[in-house]
């Protein structure tokens, strides 16, 4: 990932919890033939380990689903934090789950970091967020990790918790 660090740009990163991440994709693959078309047949349409981490071919192949989302979601956030560490005052992180919270304080700190960035200083000049529940959660059956066995947990913990520490995401 590369910005030139003349030209103005910022960069927001809108981060989602890993676990919720797999849930998402999980359940976006299979809501319609064609998504399940734009995932399995485009080529390129996520990154792929056996090109850009070293993981054999073989390996992804026979990989489980939702460990390989977890990849995803492993690999994306450390390009991203790769990006954050080459420009940290064109780069802001935004959690979510923060972004939407139901706690009015959560979302006026995360707004206020948010208006700073991109240059608005009051948080009068867009009230309206704050006062609107953004992208409202709504929680359908159970979630992918709830079947995983000892060891898939191990391995998504394997490949998920160094960027979990990095953007201060808890991990069972």
């Amino acid at each position: 990932i590369s910005l030139n660090s003349n030209i103005g740009v910022k960069y927001i990163h809108l981060i989602r919890n890993p676990y919720d991440f797999v849930n998402s994709f999980i359940k976006w693959k299979n809501q319609s033939k064609k998504r399940w078309v734009l995932h399995h047949v485009i080529p390129f349409w996520n990154p792929l380990p056996f090109l850009n981490d070293n993981m054999s071919f073989t390996k992804w192949l026979f990989m489980k689903k939702s460990l390989y989302f977890a990849w995803v979601w492993k690999y994306k956030n450390s390009q991203f934090r790769k990006l954050s560490n080459k420009y940290p005052e064109q780069y802001l992180y935004i959690k979510l789950e923060d972004f939407t919270s139901s706690d009015l304080d959560v979302r006026i700190k995360v707004q206020t970091k948010l208006h700073k960035m991109i240059g608005l200083h009051t948080l009068e000049e867009n009230s309206f967020i704050l006062n609107s529940k953004v992208n409202a959660s709504k929680p359908s059956g159970s979630k992918v990790q709830d079947s995983w066995s000892i060891e898939e947990k191990e391995l998504f913990l394997d490949m998920c918790k160094e960027e979990m520490r990095n953007y201060d995401y808890k991990y069972f």
